[in-house]
């Protein structure tokens, strides 16, 4: 049997080979579907995971299921910070349509209708793991990430195979599949600039004899934000979202980057006696935010969508069937109200709309006679500003695809800390002042986030093809002249990379180029010489840092890695600093938050001046931190950042002859 929750929620149980019997007595017997399931757990943000394009979830120990590569049996499918007992996504979901020939098809993989992207059958339907970690195993081949899930499904199933793909809603025919085979994979990291979001890696395959003209593909999000433990309220009934089409970069002209990412969160972070609050007791806040964005498709000037709707639960009146509408081109869904689009002759409309829906707490803003929106119900116009349950649909297209032909699409789930900031913002929201409420939101963190995954999947600055385009750079003149003529001169400019060349790296991590190297024999020995003035100077493509740490001179007789011997190190001198976060999840706790810094950085900020030689850093630890003057709050402690091997000659056997 299958057993499946309404609209937004998530494939609870899944199949064995079974009879269905018909009406008429006739039987089918369903193939051997097995719902596979896991969780991305190599960093803060544990996703749940499914061969069934099913991503996110409640909680697994209501389901009966267990992880298929560990067994275990609870977790949270959708868990930020990993540890804290706090859920942001309900679910995650896909929906694709396109035309082939006169038909306007889609196919979903969950809804209130039919899910109709399935896996193949038992063992071939399976989840397969991958991962950078493990060299000389099997999952090291072709591995991307430090965790890699791999699941291949299709919509070619029908309704005479499998029962639960079913009718289009409005009954006229059963399921018609586009024959599309869709490979998803997801990857994880654990660095710290990577901890926080989960990459996806979409194939879509034409597997069918016919064209699939003006396809697009979405992605439906419905979130459940809050604590999970706490019981006195319904965790998804005031939650909230919202579209950021640009934001301002992270250098110091805050120039505008194009994200087109769509996010969630709970209306005021849950806040307990006017105060955000770790604890758990009696329960604990969610400032927190995740967001879903596009940051890779086969299509230079692709269409996108935002369109959300509410959730209708049983006993819900009619009127809460809502979503915001565009008046010009309006379509009648047919339905009786203006929120869930059903059938695949309205989903498709919802997929191409080109519509980008207003952010939930603007929806009190929408004036009756509104000339651009359609107005929702008096009796929901107010209570929807605040937060409502919901779903959300992302969409991006068109694409076309030939018979046998693929193409790609690249996104990102992500999180962001702290986005709320003030406790009692939610008064803002209630008294009509949107602009205070925004103020207290801080996006910079998720769009941080979102940003440095567009950046390792495309390295900004990389000419990875070969063929002498770096991406796109900005030039930010910092300080600048007047000359003679009364022209601005620039005398101070910072240039950066902000866009890779198209070509994908999926690169987390580069080190520094590596020094150019000349080996001579000697007697009963061998000289190594090594110039590293580019490996010493050159910037890191994300941070436009030096961040050049040493050497190690390794020896062996073969290319085996247990072959390797080290014959000598260079590390440069400079400590890492761990800052006491009382906001820390699930309990506070030590941050590594800056960039490791040297002693003379570390001296000339903290010690009574720069030439300080009794200043040690290294005196200080967590059980006895450094306490900032006049910042009783400000505690932290320093520890070596690796082996602190930098006197060349002395601590180290390698010699330096010339000066950079």
């Amino acid at each position: 049997m299958i057993l499946r929750k309404l609209l937004g929620t998530a494939l609870i149980v899944l199949v064995l080979a079974q009879t269905i019997w018909n009406s008429d007595n006739s039987s089918v017997v369903t193939p051997n579907i097995v719902l596979d399931v896991t969780s991305h757990k190599r960093n803060k943000f544990r996703l749940h995971k499914s061969n069934f394009n099913f991503f996110g979830g409640g909680l697994f120990e209501r389901s009966g299921v267990v992880d298929a590569f560990t067994g275990e049996k609870s977790w949270i499918g959708s868990e930020y910070p990993k540890g804290s007992g706090l859920m942001h996504l309900w679910g995650g979901q896909f929906w694709a349509g396109a035309i082939v020939g006169s038909d306007t098809l889609v196919s979903t993989s969950g809804s209130n209708e039919n899910v109709e992207l399935n896996p193949d059958e038992w063992p071939f339907g399976n989840l397969t793991r991958r991962s950078t970690l493990i060299p000389g195993k099997p999952e090291f081949n072709g591995a991307v990430s430090e965790e890699d899930y791999i699941a291949v499904y299709t919509d070619t199933f029908l309704t005479t195979t499998l029962p639960w793909v079913g009718y289009d809603y409005f009954g006229l025919r059963p399921h018609k599949p586009l024959h599309l085979e869709v490979t998803e994979k997801s990857y994880a990291w654990s660095y710290s600039y990577a901890e926080d979001f989960i990459l996806f890696d979409m194939t879509l395959k034409n597997i069918g004899d016919n064209h699939l003209k003006d396809l697009f593909f979405g992605i439906l999000i419905s979130p459940e934000i809050g604590w999970v433990p706490r019981q006195d309220f319904f965790i998804r009934g005031d939650d909230i979202n919202g579209f950021v089409k640009a934001f301002p970069s992270n250098n110091r002209c805050q120039i505008l980057d194009t994200l087109n990412l769509a996010w969630s969160a709970d209306n005021d972070g849950d806040p307990y006696n006017g105060q955000f609050v770790n604890t758990g007791t009696p329960y604990k806040s969610c400032r927190h935010a995740t967001g879903i964005s596009y940051i890779g498709y086969p299509s230079e000037a692709p269409r996108f969508s935002f369109n959300w709707w509410n959730i209708l639960y049983p006993n819900d009146p009619s009127y809460y069937d809502f979503g915001p509408r565009h008046r010009e081109g309006f379509r009648n869904f047919r339905t009786g109200g203006l929120g869930q689009p059903l059938g695949d002759i309205n989903k498709y409309h919802v997929l191409t709309n080109n519509e980008i829906d207003y952010d939930m707490p603007l929806t009190s803003s929408i004036r009756e006679f509104d000339l651009e929106w359609m107005f929702p119900d008096r009796r929901l116009h107010v209570d929807q500003s605040d937060g409502l349950p919901h779903v959300f649909l992302l969409s991006v297209g068109p694409f076309d695809i030939a018979p046998g032909s693929s193409i790609p699409l690249v996104f990102v789930v992500s999180a962001g800390e702290n986005f709320h900031t003030a406790p009692n913002n939610l008064a803002n929201l209630y008294s009509g002042r949107i602009e205070e409420y925004y103020d207290n939101l801080d996006f910079s963190d998720l769009v941080k986030n979102v940003n440095w995954a567009k950046w390792i999947y495309d390295n900004p600055g990389v000419d990875t093809d070969g063929d002498g385009y770096f991406g796109e750079f900005r030039v930010c003149v910092l300080d600048s002249v007047l000359d003679i003529d009364s022209n601005w001169i620039a005398t101070v400019a910072e240039t950066t990379y902000y866009k890779g060349d198209g070509v994908p790296d999926w690169k987390a991590a580069l080190p520094p180029p590596a020094p150019k190297m000349w080996v001579t024999p000697m007697y009963s020995g061998i000289h190594i010489r090594f110039n590293g003035s580019e490996s010493e100077t050159s910037k890191d493509i994300f941070t436009q840092m030096n961040d050049f740490e040493g050497y190690h001179v390794y020896i062996s007789r073969d290319d085996r890695e247990q072959s390797y011997s080290l014959l000598a190190s260079y590390d440069i001198e400079n400590y890492d600093k761990y800052i006491w976060n009382e906001e820390k999840q699930p309990d506070p706790g030590w941050d590594l938050l800056d960039f490791p810094a040297t002693l003379e950085e570390i001296k000339c900020k903290y010690a009574f001046n720069c030439n300080d030689s009794t200043f040690d850093p290294l005196r200080y630890r967590p059980s006895q931190p450094y306490q900032l003057l006049n910042y009783p709050e400000s505690l932290f402690y320093w520890v070596k950042h690796q082996s602190n091997v930098s006197e060349f000659g002395v601590t180290t056997d390698i010699k330096r002859r010339f000066s950079l």
